[in-house]
């Protein structure tokens, strides 16, 4: 089972893409946004919000691309969601490999099922101010009621669920084997990993995701199943 963190840079990165026939596998890593304004100062974004990256978020981006520009790796596409802050980083991390590569860079797509769960009213407001809120929330869906959705009109991690594994699953099922890179958000990847490391998202709070942060799945196309690698990872820690 995948770790709910990993400290060091690519962890075990090597041993795990190579211990496969490369046609078996798809590789996607699924990265979170650079930090932002309202994450420095403890706001709720959620799909309803959406700020641009700040200098932190742009250097992070930046250090992301750089450490994943030395690697071995050919990235055939490059995928965020909507939101202008996984744009933003996904757009500067491309441009790293394609300076690396010398070449053009990867095929850029945007997914609007990718984008953040939606807080309702709680967006925009700070999470000190929403803590009794998110409290009762975060209670339900460790309880297994992830049905339970954000009040005034936001979603559920259900609901999120429900939305964002099939676009992912696409992604994994192209006609060839692929190195994908994904840059979405904080819950969205929470629920997206509790779920494929068959932990269920009523653990999805045990899931980290620092800004910048990378985790690693390896889709199965004998067995048409996700395995998840690695959880967290800070990939630009050697730089």
């Amino acid at each position: 089972m995948a770790k709910d963190s990993e400290s060091g840079p690519l962890p075990a990165l090597a041993g795990v893409m190579t211990a496969a026939s490369p046609q078996l596998y798809t590789y996607i890593f699924l990265m979170r946004h650079g930090e932002t304004d309202a994450n420095a100062k403890g706001i709720v974004q959620g799909a309803g919000l959406d700020p641009p990256l700040n200098e932190q978020g742009r250097e992070q981006a930046r250090l992301l691309g750089e450490a994943l520009a030395v690697e071995p790796i050919d990235f055939d596409l490059v995928v965020s969601s909507t939101l202008a802050r996984a744009r933003e980083t996904a757009d500067i991390i491309a441009d790293s490999l394609s300076r690396a590569a010398c070449g053009p860079s990867p095929e850029r797509l945007y997914l609007p099922e990718l984008s953040e769960m939606r807080y309702g009213e709680l967006e925009g407001k700070s999470l000190k101010e929403m803590f009794p809120i998110l409290k009762r929330l975060s209670q339900d869906w460790a309880a297994g009621k992830t049905a339970t959705k954000c009040p005034g009109g936001g979603e559920s991690p259900a609901a999120v669920l429900d939305r964002a594994l099939p676009a992912l699953s696409d992604l994994a099922t192209k006609a060839k084997p692929l190195n994908v890179l994904v840059v979405a958000h904080s819950r969205l990847n929470k629920i997206l990993l509790s779920h494929l490391r068959k932990d269920g998202m009523a653990r999805m709070h045990r899931v980290g995701q620092a800004n910048a942060s990378t985790s690693l799945l390896a889709f199965n196309h004998s067995t048409g199943h996700f395995e998840v690698a690695f959880i967290d990872a800070n990939l630009s820690a050697h730089l």
